[in-house]
């Protein structure tokens, strides 16, 4: 019987191992087994973090995948960290636009979800941005 694996996220040293086997020609099972994790755990890297080279290739490189897997993980409000976005929403604010019509209208623009209204009213009533008083665009101006 297989001992069960526990699921952890893959180091830089991980992705660096993976790199070196998967350019080997290593099959993914045996890959999965050298770094003690489920072998869907390996799909599932390689999938997300490759990216391709000037021939078109599909290359995993460990660097590039560190840098993709900690700009997913990025903590905090998503227009703290989004600026064009900030922008065009705060501007369709002051226009008397509600955040369900500007959640609606990016959604309908750019056919995916952008921003929830729900995240656009965190940023209006988080402490750091109470200084740009977005509130009172808002039809019940509540603080």
């Amino acid at each position: 019987m297989e001992r069960k694996r526990e699921y952890c996220h893959l180091t830089m040293a991980r992705r660096a191992n993976l790199y070196l086997l998967n350019y080997a020609g290593e099959n993914k099972s045996q890959i999965a087994k050298e770094l003690s994790c489920h072998r869907s755990t390996i799909y599932r890297e390689l999938k997300r973090n490759s990216c391709r080279d000037n021939a078109g290739k599909v290359k995993y490189f460990p660097n590039d995948a560190q840098q993709k897997a900690f700009k997913r993980r990025q903590r905090g409000l998503k227009l703290q960290r989004n600026v064009d976005l900030k922008a065009a929403i705060i501007e369709k604010l002051q226009a008397g636009w509600s955040p369900e019509m500007i959640a609606g209208r990016l959604k309908r623009e750019h056919g995916v979800t952008v921003i929830s209204h729900e995240c656009i009213y965190a940023y209006i009533y988080d402490e750091r941005a109470r200084d740009e008083r977005l509130y009172i665009h808002l039809r019940r101006k509540r603080r």
